[in-house]
């Protein structure tokens, strides 16, 4: 397994736990709203079901650790799964991307629980 390869796992998992963490403490107290019996918004429901929803990220870092060949797996990753990948990669703390000697870029943004991603259909070509 090349060392590349592990790194990009390392950093897609720290970006893992980074989403989990940024979302947990929100998604603790509406859990505890429904769990009451209590409604909560329709924005904050999908947003359970939707951002704080981690399920796609976890089956592909887990995906990752079973391969294999790490190389070959990254290789074979669908475009969906590409950009889940990217999603973990961005979200991968700094400490970790020096830590693990991987030589992703950095963008800083920032983002308030919604959405980790960047809809560039906002963006204009000015």
């Amino acid at each position: 397994m090349s060392t590349k390869a592990t790194e990009k796992l390392a950093a897609a998992v720290a970006g893992l736990a980074a989403i989990d963490e940024g979302v947990k403490e929100f998604r603790q107290k509406l859990q505890e709203t429904l769990s009451r019996g209590e409604q909560v918004s329709s924005s904050d429901e999908a947003w359970l079901d939707l951002a704080a929803n981690l399920i796609v990220e976890e089956r592909l870092c887990e995906r990752l650790r079973e391969a294999v060949d790490l190389e070959k797996e990254f290789d074979a990753l669908s475009p969906d799964d590409l950009l889940v990948l990217d999603r973990l990669l961005e979200a991968c703390p700094p400490r970790e991307i020096v830590k693990t000697g991987t030589s992703m870029k950095k963008k800083k943004r920032r983002h308030h629980g919604e959405s980790l991603f960047l809809d560039h259909s906002l963006l204009s070509s000015q």
